[in-house]
């Protein structure tokens, strides 16, 4: 499988984090899914091959995923040519007229969520003559719908890009501190303009840092100290959490598709 990043254009930069692509053609159709891990980001996917199967049944053609709080296994199918936007946390607010928390660990289909809009921009990027075609109507579309957000969602943005930059590690309190809002604000802005609470959304970001740790042979014990758990149990947890296995368990190979979405492969890392 061929994966691609792509940079936004300037003006869809504070929103959207890479066009992505994938394409390629399987010798067979493969027997077991694979895994794909939250990361803390939105996305809307476009197949423009054959559509992936999730739980038993084909995607749609065009869909949002919300943040997930939980795994997804697909299995691809043989004739790959998927287009893929990667929202930065609470930029996808800026094109879609929802709470992001409705989203939220669910796959929907983007015409429920966008209607005409929906319609017209899965029917363009589908009927592109080709997927290089697809990237530049995709940033064109987008640039075309992005509206100016409401000072509370510019605020859950760049709290949830500071977060980023540090790991996940910034404790609740000094995020809401930082902001000048209670803890309970932070989580009701975090909920509805990136889809995910600020503890759950801090828990992921550590989570996506243990694989950079693993790639470079550490122990766990040492894994766990560097993306700040309390200890190896605390990071076990996380990883059953939001892997659906324990680190010892992971199964790597049902992980050759989710490993080009890892945090620490993107261009953004």
């Amino acid at each position: 499988m061929l994966y691609a990043e792509h940079r936004p254009s300037p003006l869809l930069k504070p929103f959207i984090e890479c066009v992505w692509t994938l394409c390629g053609t399987l010798e067979s159709q493969p027997a077991q899914p694979e895994r794909i891990l939250p990361d803390g980001c939105m996305e809307l996917v476009f197949h423009r091959g054959t559509p992936f199967e999730r739980a038993g049944e084909r995607q749609a053609a065009a869909f949002i995923v919300g943040q997930m709080l939980e795994p997804a296994f697909v299995t691809m199918s043989r004739h790959v040519e998927v287009l893929g936007i990667r929202f930065q946390p609470g930029g996808a607010y800026a094109f879609f007229d929802a709470s992001m928390r409705e989203l939220t660990n669910r796959f929907v289909d983007l015409q429920l969520v966008a209607g005409t809009f929906g319609r017209e921009f899965e029917d363009k990027i589908l009927h592109a003559p080709s997927l290089s075609a697809a990237v530049q109507i995709a940033m064109r579309e987008l640039e075309c719908r992005v509206k100016p957000l409401r000072p509370e969602c510019l605020r859950a943005r760049e709290l949830a890009a500071s977060q980023i930059r540090e790991h996940g590690n910034v404790p609740i309190r000094d995020l809401a501190s930082k902001a000048g809002i209670s803890e309970r604000q932070l989580e009701r802005e975090f909920n509805h303009f990136v889809g995910l609470t600020p503890k759950v959304f801090s828990s992921i970001l550590r989570f996506q840092r243990v694989f950079k740790a693993i790639e470079r042979d550490a122990g766990w014990v040492d894994v766990a100290i560097e993306c700040g758990y309390y200890d190896q149990s605390h990071l076990i947890a996380d990883f059953r959490r939001f892997s659906g296995s324990t680190p010892a368990a992971f199964d790597t190979e049902r992980f050759e598709l989710g490993r080009h979405f890892l945090r620490s492969r993107r261009m953004s890392s």
